[in-house]
């Protein structure tokens, strides 16, 4: 992948570490903030729950600064485009309709900057469609040569739906006319490598988690298949789906997240669970916390969310769990499976019961340590704070109780300096100096009649794009910003 350009997002939540922080912002600060107007709206045919995608200074048909679209949904049969607009005056550059999409299709897509190519997954009509593979010249807006590969694979196991000893990925209608398969995860590219997971949408048997991994091939204009992984192969379930959130990389190893099911080694079997999974599609590392049966029985996913990077650290931090938790997880030790007690670095119990999914973090680097923000529906908006001294989480998490709706969260900062963190849940934005404890509340609010989202704003020279399941991407900005004509 090319080197990132300013304030460039091709990927979900910033980068493959998925801390969501964006750090050279240098418009939007304390000060400037509260001056915030709605400065457009882009119209798109369909709602887009995800994060949209900022690409600076591409000088795309005379477009400085480009924004990218993807309608994928959120219902069945809904209309899916992939606009390009100019992200400074909201003209449409090009759109390209690909078809009816299915429900929970909701992850984002990504770019690679040294191709200016576009990949996402696709699912066609509704839940009983077929998944592919799909790539986008941006320069163009057309698909590749090739694009609308079918997503398929199959390994051996005695587990739910094989067939004689094979377990394939079910990417064909079976015998209750569901195809229990849908791509939840954001798209993370590695080294070329295409690497998105799969879950079902409503865990109705049969299903199982997977992982895979393409490479586009620029001489024969093919999709092709590097790697593939199934979670449960002789047994079922262990979805990969992460609240939407996109697998993460070191640069050498991915990390991902696995839903309920039975978590047994000897079966290969890996449910419940934070993989450390190498590009050759061999399991590394785990953790799986002691009362993971427990978790399971009750649908308390510890998928629910996505791992995220603690910059200049050896740390994952995982959290909110359906289950209520968040962990601290030593990548180079990650702790496995200890009865009696959880093995990773550190384990916060925050609630009990059932959590609602969506609350993937965020997280600063403060130079001497880190902030990490966390906002699931039904809670409040949780501020950590990583000490480098002891390599520990402070176990009382600051709160703000202002909206306890949940939503995405993402920060921006000039370096160090003039951190806010932006939350956006149930449609409403709000903005926090977080130079101070989070309890203080919002600099900034903004209360949104219509949308909603399960998705992230993007923040990019001095703008906000917030996606909108009204069908709209409203774009807030400073008193001098640009306005669409």
């Amino acid at each position: 992948m090319g080197l990132l350009e300013g304030t460039t997002v091709i990927t979900q939540n910033i980068n493959n570490a998925r801390n969501g922080w964006n750090p050279k912002e240098t418009a939007l600060t304390a000060q400037s903030v509260p001056t915030l107007k709605l400065i457009g709206t882009i119209k798109t045919a369909a709602p887009c729950t995800t994060q949209v995608l900022y690409y600076e200074n591409l000088n795309l048909r005379g477009h400085k600064n480009v924004l990218f679209c993807w309608t994928n949904g959120d219902v069945d049969n809904t209309n899916t485009t992939v606009y390009a607009f100019d992200a400074d005056t909201f003209q449409t550059i090009w759109a390209h309709y690909i078809g009816p999409s299915s429900l929970w299709a909701t992850h984002a897509p990504a770019i690679d900057t040294t191709t200016n190519y576009l990949y996402f997954v696709y699912k066609n009509t509704d839940d009983n469609g077929i998944n592919y593979i799909m790539g986008i010249d941006i320069k163009t807006g057309d698909p590749l040569p090739g694009s609308h590969e079918l997503i398929n694979a199959s390994v051996p196991g005695t587990g739910a739906a094989n067939e004689g000893g094979i377990v394939p990925f079910q990417n064909t209608v079976n015998g209750n006319g569901r195809i229990h398969n849908d791509c939840r995860t954001s798209i993370l590219l590695l080294n070329g490598q295409i690497i998105f997971g799969f879950a079902h949408n409503s865990d109705s048997p049969p299903y199982h988690g997977w992982v895979f991994s393409y490479r586009y091939d620029t001489t024969s204009q093919k999709f092709v298949n590097t790697g593939y992984y199934c979670i449960t192969p002789n047994d079922s379930e262990g979805g990969v789906w992460q609240g939407g959130q996109g697998i993460a990389s070191d640069g050498t190893s991915f990390y991902f997240t696995t839903g309920n099911g039975n978590f047994n080694p000897s079966k290969q079997a890996y449910s419940m669970a934070v993989i450390k999974m190498s590009m050759q599609f061999k399991i590394e590392d785990y953790f799986v916390p002691a009362n993971w049966q427990q978790f399971s029985n009750g649908d308390l996913d510890l998928g629910g969310c996505g791992p995220t990077f603690i910059p200049n650290t050896k740390y994952l931090f995982v959290g909110m769990t359906k289950y209520g938790s968040v962990h601290l997880i030593d990548t180079t030790n990650m702790g496995k499976f200890t009865s009696g007690k959880d093995s990773c670095r550190q384990t916060i119990n925050l609630s009990t019961g059932y959590v609602r999914p969506g609350g993937n973090p965020v997280v600063f680097d403060t130079g001497s340590g880190a902030k990490i923000f966390v906002w699931a529906p039904g809670h409040p908006l949780y501020e950590f704070i990583y000490n480098s001294s002891d390599e520990m989480l402070d176990a009382n998490p600051a709160s703000w109780t202002g909206n306890t709706g949940g939503g995405g969260l993402q920060i921006s900062s000039n370096g160090q300096s003039n951190p806010i963190l932006w939350a956006f849940g149930a449609g409403d934005l709000y903005a926090f100096d977080i130079t101070k404890s989070i309890s203080a509340g919002p600099i900034f609010t903004q209360r949104l009649t219509g949308p909603s989202s399960w998705g992230w704003p993007t923040i990019s020279n001095g703008k906000i794009y917030l996606p909108g399941y009204d069908s709209n991407v409203r774009v807030y900005g400073l008193p001098n910003a640009t306005i669409s004509s």
